[in-house]
């Protein structure tokens, strides 16, 4: 696997994040370009930057190099500006896409990589009073053929330019690029946007989780989707887990039903901690 770490010109924090990558943790400056910029590397992980938004970056395919999974270095909005690190999937489950990608498509989890960030957060922000939380698949790309996940800091302007923030991601980023490890994947399904419930599984058992599905989208989710979120996880998954307080009882039929037929095993998030 040869990772990918995409930055971006139109976002603060993938800057800064960047800026990071290069002055503290060895990334040196090639001859080979992208978009008109340098292309930096550290071993077998290269740091390339787009001129486009991150959300929009479904060109990436066309990068000449082999590559085995990206890795986005992104800043976090939220209205709340609740100061956090955020790791997550790509990807817009229902009928919309407001946030760049396609309608119903999924980018494809590496659950593992998603996992070794979140524990990098988790342990490299220890003394840093912000939220170390995975976030469930939203926004785009959707249409990149390879695994892809998002490192983020969030939520407004002072936090993008928080240079501890930015060393706490670049060092998240830096061991999910040189994860060697795959763990027990999951399909998670349920309870809200900052994906608590699903946290505590990954930092508390060998399961990794890559694509969630929140409760906001479940009533007009085509089960469908959950077949392509089984079939765009790297590695292969063999059960889901369900947020039970996070998901009302029509939700709950309807996806085990469904998860059923295919083979899925089907557990609840307190089941699978013990």
């Amino acid at each position: 696997m040869h990772p990918v770490i995409v930055s971006s010109e139109k976002d603060e924090a993938s800057k800064n994040i960047k800026k990071s990558l290069i002055e503290n943790f060895g990334f040196k400056e090639t001859t080979e370009t992208f978009e008109g910029e340098p292309v930096y590397k550290k071993g077998e992980i290269k740091l390339i930057t787009t001129q486009k938004p991150l959300i929009e970056a479904e060109h990436l395919d066309k990068h000449p190099q082999e590559v085995g999974f990206f890795i986005f270095a992104s800043k976090h909005k939220s209205e709340k500006r609740v100061p956090a690190l955020l790791v997550h999937t790509p990807g817009n489950w229902i009928n919309k896409a407001d946030l760049g990608g396609n309608p119903e498509e999924l980018g494809i989890a590496y659950a593992s990589a998603v996992k070794e960030a979140l524990i990098a957060l988790e342990e490299e922000g220890e003394n840093l009073e912000y939220e170390k939380t995975l976030e469930v698949t939203h926004h785009g790309p959707t249409t990149l053929k390879k695994p892809l996940l998002f490192v983020e800091i969030g939520s407004d302007k002072k936090m993008w330019e928080n240079q501890k923030c930015s060393m706490i991601v670049a060092s998240a980023i830096l061991r999910a690029a040189k994860m060697k490890k795959n763990y027990r994947p999951l399909l998670g399904i349920g309870g809200g946007h900052y994906a608590r419930e699903f946290n505590k599984i990954v930092l508390e058992t060998d399961f990794a989780v890559g694509h969630i599905a929140p409760k906001y989208v479940l009533d007009e989710l085509r089960t469908e989707m959950l077949q392509e979120a089984l079939e765009k996880t790297f590695e292969k998954v063999e059960t889901a887990v369900i947020d039970w307080k996070g998901t009302s009882k029509p939700q709950r039929e309807k996806i085990a039903q469904f998860l059923h037929k295919k083979g899925i095993n089907l557990e609840k998030t307190k089941e699978i901690r013990k």
